[in-house]
């Protein structure tokens, strides 16, 4: 009870117990009467990325209007990718994120929309921050699977 002293179940008046079904105790998966229990979450047993990720390193910049937010690439994918940032950055925001591809001769700067999708502290150095592609079928995202594929 909250305010109050918590009573012992055992001298709980009649007026306290639930009906016949719903006394599961605290912690315990809840479910309707006549149904069974509701089993506890699993955690995955499978990858739930689409496609492969890749380690690469690179500075690079998201931005959204006039806010520029400095970050690293960690690995990247041809759905998404992983960035190391100082700051949290919102789950659901959409940025551009802007980074040069360098492979063999060639130097492309890239700009891809980006949906953040997760932001995980990592401690002292800051916050892991997925991203999905919000175009995988932009001009940016084809040369950032030309560089995969390059590299």
């Amino acid at each position: 009870m909250c305010g109050g002293q918590p009573k012992d179940r055992a001298s709980a008046g009649s007026n306290d117990r639930l009906p016949p079904g719903h006394d599961i105790e605290p912690g315990t998966p809840d479910a309707s009467p006549g149904q069974p229990p509701v089993p506890p979450p699993q955690p995955p047993t499978t990858e739930r990325r689409s496609a492969q990720r890749r380690p690469l390193h690179l500075p690079a910049t998201l931005t959204q209007g006039a806010i520029e937010r400095p970050v690293a690439t960690w690995d990247i994918g041809s759905s998404g990718l992983c960035l190391l940032s100082a700051r949290p950055i919102a789950p659901g925001s959409r940025w551009q994120l802007r980074l040069a591809l360098t492979w063999g001769e060639q130097t492309r700067t890239v700009a891809v929309p980006v949906k953040v999708v997760y932001s995980s502290y990592t401690g002292p150095a800051g916050f892991k921050i997925g991203a999905l592609l919000s175009e995988p079928a932009g001009e940016g995202a084809d040369i950032l699977r030309a560089f995969m594929a390059a590299s």
